[in-house]
């Protein structure tokens, strides 16, 4: 009974450290941190863990609780970021902004069972959410009917990988080409009906290079397969980051120099236990999920084992409130597309709000 008392606390005193420095290490650059930064992946695991020992040893009224209490309050602020309780609110469709995110993996993903095309099931679930703004990423042009939204802007080169698709005027374009790599982010301002101009990005971040095959084989394989191709996933996940790293970096910078209020809608290739997130977020944009979702938000469906929410809404804080968040759950992609409502709000202050002199 010593013996599995023991085992019991070591386990529990490791998964509170861990914990702890997947927190700390989401605060620093993955250059400065290398491999380290990748636990931010087991960051969902880590929380439940965490939560199961706390409640453990609160139950039996010994004070080993602090442990797994202080790790989780070392990241209280983001806690909501992996399971969310909002559930939503009941508003007016009067002055909200309906935003649909969507990787599409062009338009081609494999469904033996599949009556319909990728490409049909797709459109066919965006409108069922009647969004005013879509948000497209590796977006192929001409495979989807996108005919409902008379104002697009898509990525002008390089085959189309990012698109935005509005309802309202689209008065000013740009995109952001990252170096060495496919990926990239495009953004459109548009008009709203009520006068004010908001920029909407559609990012898609640096693919990790690994496959969901690759990760679902792993409970499959020996002790010695299991070592190499860990070591391998390792490699790249670390490649990975440092790559989004300047890549967050740039959106960010663009995000600060926008005059308009921004929303940024994509797939970022990572958790929001991490520099890419919470380098995007700064400190004005809200997570739309996490004020308004419910449960654990999984959007890549293609790894089965655990629940990865890499697809994000975020929207600046003065200018919309977060009121419902729902999940496009369809298997015409790797990913689940994602939606949110949008209330807008009063903007305070100095917010990034047009005047009617700097309108287009």
């Amino acid at each position: 009974m010593l013996i599995i008392n023991w085992v019991i606390k070591t386990v529990n005193l490791l998964c509170a450290l861990a914990l702890a420095a997947v927190f700390l290490c989401s605060h620093f650059p993955p250059e400065s941190l290398p491999y380290i930064s990748v636990a931010g992946l087991l960051a969902p695991f880590l929380i439940i863990v965490n939560v199961f020992f706390a409640l453990f040893w609160v139950i039996r009224l010994k004070p080993f609780a602090l442990y797994s209490i202080l790790a989780l309050a070392a990241g209280w602020s983001q806690l909501g970021h992996a399971f969310a309780l909002g559930g939503g609110e009941k508003v007016s469709e009067a002055d909200t902004l309906r935003v649909v995110s969507y990787n599409v993996h062009g338009f081609n993903y494999k469904d033996k069972d599949a009556k319909e095309s990728p490409a049909e099931k797709i459109a066919r679930e965006v409108a069922r959410y009647a969004p005013d703004v879509v948000c497209f990423q590796e977006y192929v042009r001409g495979k989807c009917d996108m005919s409902a939204y008379r104002y697009s802007y898509v990525q002008p080169h390089g085959g189309g990988n990012d698109a935005v698709f509005s309802k309202y005027p689209i008065v000013g374009t740009g995109n952001l080409d990252f170096p060495r790599t496919q990926n990239n982010a495009v953004y459109a301002d548009i008009r709203l009906p009520e006068g004010r101009v908001v920029r909407v990005y559609s990012v898609h971040l640096q693919s990790l290079g690994i496959s969901a095959d690759e990760v679902n084989e792993l409970t499959s394989l020996s002790s010695d397969q299991l070592k190499d191709r860990a070591k391998g996933l390792l490699g790249r996940l670390n490649t990975g980051f440092v790559r989004q790293q300047s890549q967050v970096e740039a959106l960010r910078a663009s995000i600060d120099a926008s005059p308009y209020p921004c929303i940024v809608a994509g797939d970022f290739n990572n958790t929001p236990f991490s520099y890419a997130f919470l380098t995007i977020a700064g400190d004005d944009l809200t997570d739309a999920f996490s004020q308004a979702g419910f449960g654990f938000g999984r959007t890549f469906r293609a790894i089965k084992l655990y629940p990865l929410r890499i697809d994000f809404i975020l929207a600046d804080e003065q200018t919309f409130r977060p009121a419902k968040f729902s999940t496009l759950r369809s298997d015409a992609s790797d990913h689940n597309g994602i939606t949110a409502l949008l209330v807008l709000v009063p903007v305070a202050g100095d917010g990034k709000t047009a005047s009617e002199d700097e309108k287009p």
